[in-house]
């Protein structure tokens, strides 16, 4: 038996096709980050990345990260 830890789209396609394969798939937590460059000269300022972050919805953006995964989860978002 091997485990994988990450297997793509494309080769969990083709080892499907392998009668001598038993492929047996489970969710793994993962991790997503909006990342902003606070050196570039836009966001430089501390007051331009306080907006950016005001304007984000973070219970939506985690939502809809879940529903994409196939997971149907309650989201509270503590700031």
């Amino acid at each position: 038996m091997d485990v994988l830890p990450y297997v793509s789209n494309a080769d969990a396609i083709e080892l499907r096709k392998r009668p001598d394969v038993t492929l047996s798939e489970f969710q793994t937590v993962g991790m997503s980050a909006i990342l902003v460059q606070a050196c570039a000269s836009v966001v430089r300022e501390l007051k331009i990345r306080q907006a950016v972050r005001a304007s984000l919805d973070a219970a939506v953006l985690a939502r809809s990260m879940l529903q994409a995964a196939g997971l149907n989860a309650e989201i509270e978002v503590l700031d």
